[in-house]
């Protein structure tokens, strides 16, 4: 079963959350979620928070974001997937005194539930579950240099493997803005993962004005035009097409009651549009997406890996 501990630990973690106070911590966005490397690509998007000092949210709870995505298989045998989140976005003023000075902590709980349909796999669970507990140090430096660390413990599997359930990946990186047109980030991540232990990045966006913006960036670069057709003073408008790849790793109770790793993976080519209040905190996303190149590994050889038929995607994401 799921570490009991664990769950209580989140739950009470959410609730202070939700009542304590802290001062002077920035508004934090909503990161492009993937599920492999949802960890990675929200850091980087938090970083979009520093760019704009002036809109703040005093408190220690800054944002509550809420997902979802839903696959279906592309025959009976085929894998379907469809997975709900919930997570909490704080931040906390560090100590004032070096090298804390003008930085902050974000911290940020969260759980993902996803049920599964699949009829061709041996033995695979219909219920999967995330949660852990993301924990980042950001520093800006000067106003172009700033820097980041996180560590992000989980726990992931099907909540009767007794093995290899919790990870704790790790990144190091630097932003790098120029000019208000250019952002290149750059650094190194520990995903705590036997195919890919370690992942250098970096990469950048580029918006030569207010209708553009170009993004290429891990694990979804994207190409986003601003409407502004239907564009109010109170609210930005964006369509966007981008490519990406996702997937997810948990632990689960194979063939013959034994723990293996079962290592999902997908590439993807989507449509999207973002919607982003100016005067509230409401902000949120609708993708349809293409999916390619699925396909089921398990890392102790307990069944055979599969290769999944294509498939579409829906995902819904908020934050507020």
């Amino acid at each position: 079963m799921i570490s009991i501990h664990r769950l209580v630990f989140l739950s009470v973690f959410l609730l202070v959350s939700a009542s304590a106070v802290a001062e002077d911590v920035p508004l934090l966005s909503f990161g492009q979620e993937q599920p492999t490397f949802s960890w990675f690509s929200q850091r980087l998007n938090v970083e979009e928070s520093l760019a704009n000092r002036i809109n703040r949210k005093k408190g220690l709870l800054q944002a509550v974001n809420i997902g979802g995505s839903w696959i279906p298989g592309s025959d009976g045998n085929d894998l379907s997937l469809a997975e709900f989140k919930l997570g909490v976005t704080c931040a906390l003023p560090a100590p004032k005194f070096k090298p804390f000075t003008n930085s902050f902590f974000v911290l940020t709980p969260s759980f993902a539930y996803t049920g599964t349909r699949w009829n061709g796999s041996e033995h695979f669970p219909s219920n999967l579950y995330n949660a852990g507990l993301s924990m980042m140090w950001m520093k800006p430096l000067d106003e172009r240099w700033s820097l980041m660390l996180s560590a992000s413990p989980g726990y992931a599997g099907d909540g009767k493997a007794t093995s290899e359930t919790v990870r704790c990946p790790a990144m190091f990186g630097a932003t790098w803005t120029p000019n208000s047109k250019w952002k290149v980030v750059f650094g190194v991540a520990y995903l705590d993962r036997s195919d890919i232990p370690v992942l250098p990045f970096g990469g950048f966006t580029y918006m030569p004005n207010e209708d553009w913006k170009f993004e290429c960036m891990a694990p979804q670069p994207r190409i986003a035009r601003r409407l502004t057709a239907c564009c109010g003073p109170n609210a930005d408008r964006w369509a966007y097409l981008g490519f990406g790849f996702g997937g997810g790793n948990w632990a689960i109770e194979s063939v013959g009651d034994r723990t293996d790793l079962a290592q999902y993976r997908e590439y993807s080519i989507l449509l999207g549009y973002e919607f982003i209040s100016k005067v509230g905190l409401l902000k949120w996303n609708a993708e349809l997406a293409c999916l390619f190149g699925r396909e089921m590994q398990f890392e102790h050889d307990t069944q055979p890996n599969h290769k999944l038929g294509n498939s579409l995607a829906l995902r819904l994401k908020a934050s507020f």
